[in-house]
């Protein structure tokens, strides 16, 4: 188990995943950070589902739930920029 997003990126890195540029089914994503209800500043991590999809926590609520790949649009912009693409190579 991993508490941060810093930790499980190590533990990637560690065990031979490698960084990818295009998300596909089964790939680690990592989120840029946001300001959360409190003011803090949080990465995000989840998973490629393919075809534009991926899964991860939703924040406040303890549940997993599916969404576009850059959380939809603002302003003609993802609203959620992805920093990292992980995938395990062989």
């Amino acid at each position: 188990m991993h508490g941060t997003v810093a930790g499980t990126i190590h533990d990637l890195e560690k065990n031979g995943w490698k960084r990818a540029r295009v998300p596909r089914a089964g790939d680690v994503l990592v989120w840029e950070s946001e300001r959360d209800e409190r003011g803090e500043m949080h990465r995000h991590i989840g998973f490629a589902l393919g075809g534009a999809k991926a899964i991860s926590n939703v924040s406040g609520s303890g549940v997993v739930g599916t969404h576009h790949v850059t959380f939809g649009m603002r302003r003609g912009k993802p609203r959620r920029r992805i920093t990292a693409i992980y995938r395990k190579t062989l």
